[in-house]
């Protein structure tokens, strides 16, 4: 019995931080508004087995590609993100591998460490590239809306 109650006050503290945690990604996330296409927050004091249940919870909140990091050793960082579908989370960090000691994942979701003097590099080369690639993004949605919507339209007004 003490076992069970040991961990459920383990399990109490983690939501109590992983809460604290989101709440503090929600009003950083807030204030980028919609002035980033990926998210890409630095939580020093999250502890690192958090950091991909705190992201994944801003991506189903405001629909973006989110990265949240974390202080590892010392001079390193780790890093844990979540996506969308669209967006090919381990691709771009493929594309940045010069930066990273390690890196891993899948179109969803992945994962890397580096030293902490190259994450402002790696916000800029990811910036950049989600900018890109959320420029193509609209623009093939807007040739699929068109071309779905635009004949309908002109139908419809054709034959009133």
């Amino acid at each position: 019995m003490l076992k069970a109650e040991h961990l459920k006050e383990l399990n109490e503290e983690r939501k109590s931080l992983t809460g604290n945690a989101v709440e503090e990604a929600r009003k950083l996330a807030e204030v980028e508004g919609n002035k980033k296409s990926c998210f890409f927050f630095t939580l020093p004091e999250l502890h690192e087995s958090l950091a991909g249940i705190v992201a994944g919870r801003i991506k189903e909140e405001f629909y973006r590609p989110t990265f949240v990091v974390t202080k590892s050793e010392e001079g390193k960082v780790k890093g844990s993100g979540r996506s969308i579908p669209a967006y090919p989370m381990a691709e771009s960090l493929e594309k940045a591998k010069e930066l990273l000691l390690r890196f891993g994942g899948h179109p969803m979701a992945a994962g890397f460490s580096l030293e902490e003097k190259n994450l402002p590099l790696l916000k800029e080369k990811n910036w950049r590239k989600t900018v890109v690639w959320s420029r193509k993004t609209w623009w093939k949605s807007y040739g699929l809306i068109r071309s779905f919507l635009f004949p309908i339209a002109r139908r419809n007004l054709q034959n009133p």
